[in-house]
């Protein structure tokens, strides 16, 4: 991730959330003061001494990262970079057990060809950004690009999609799903049944607290990264 795409995840937060937001940006841009601590102009985010650190978990005063429980995802799933950070970041954060357990076993299995008929719960919709997670939305992001891409829906009915499943608004969803049925029949060739499992796959993975904010993880990530590298290399 170049730094303007990095300055672009910075403008969505500041413009999309709330009071945390403010502070997540602060914390990020005074790591280019502390300590007289000057980052790369484009930091690539490639660094392999620090992607060693990462998949270590053994982190010091990284926040969010310098847990046991992240300590114990680090290990386990290997980061290579920040959006397998960004993921693990939204897994952790969001604190759905289910969904957790889940992906752990679609990773677990990645090489497994059988894996991919399990994956196949949504046949034609899993588009790249799906198959990345391994067909779980994760991130919010995922079901609106879906619903965007197959359903037809407008980028505002897709996040009204979005804080409805986010905030479990049953009387939103209803009109959501029957419009999602409707633009679905028009933009895919799939039947009636196959709408519904969709839906349901929506319902279940990507209400509440299990699915995150892509924008916020990522910003995350790309702050804990500042971090480690200013541990490793701000004294020099």
């Amino acid at each position: 991730m170049d730094r303007e795409h990095e300055d672009a995840v910075r403008n969505h937060i500041i413009e999309n959330h709330g009071i945390e937001s403010g502070v997540l940006v602060m914390g990020w841009d005074a790591l280019d003061t502390i300590r007289g601590c000057n980052f790369p102009e484009k930091m690539q985010f490639d660094d392999k001494s620090i992607w060693t650190i990462f998949r270590s978990g053994i982190l010091k005063d990284v926040p969010m990262f310098s847990s046991s429980g992240m300590s114990e995802l680090l290990m386990h799933f290997q980061p290579n970079d920040i959006e397998d950070l960004s993921v693990l970041y939204a897994l952790y954060r969001g604190g759905n057990s289910e969904q957790l357990e889940m992906y752990t076993e679609r990773f677990d299995r990645r090489n497994d060809a059988e894996l991919y008929d399990i994956m196949e719960i949504l046949p034609g919709w899993a588009d790249d950004s799906l198959y990345g997670t391994y067909c779980l939305p994760i991130f919010q992001e995922q079901t609106m690009n879906i619903v965007e891409m197959h359903a037809g829906f407008t980028y505002e009915e897709a996040d009204r999609l979005r804080r409805a499943l986010a905030s479990s608004q049953e009387p939103a969803l209803v009109s959501l799903k029957e419009k999602f049925l409707q633009g679905a029949g028009i933009h895919t060739e799939s039947n009636i049944d196959e709408y519904e499992k969709v839906w349901n796959h929506f319902l279940k993975y990507g209400s509440g607290q299990q699915s995150f904010n892509e924008s916020h993880a990522v910003a995350r990530a790309i702050l804990a990264y500042k971090v480690v590298w200013m541990q490793l290399y701000g004294s020099n």
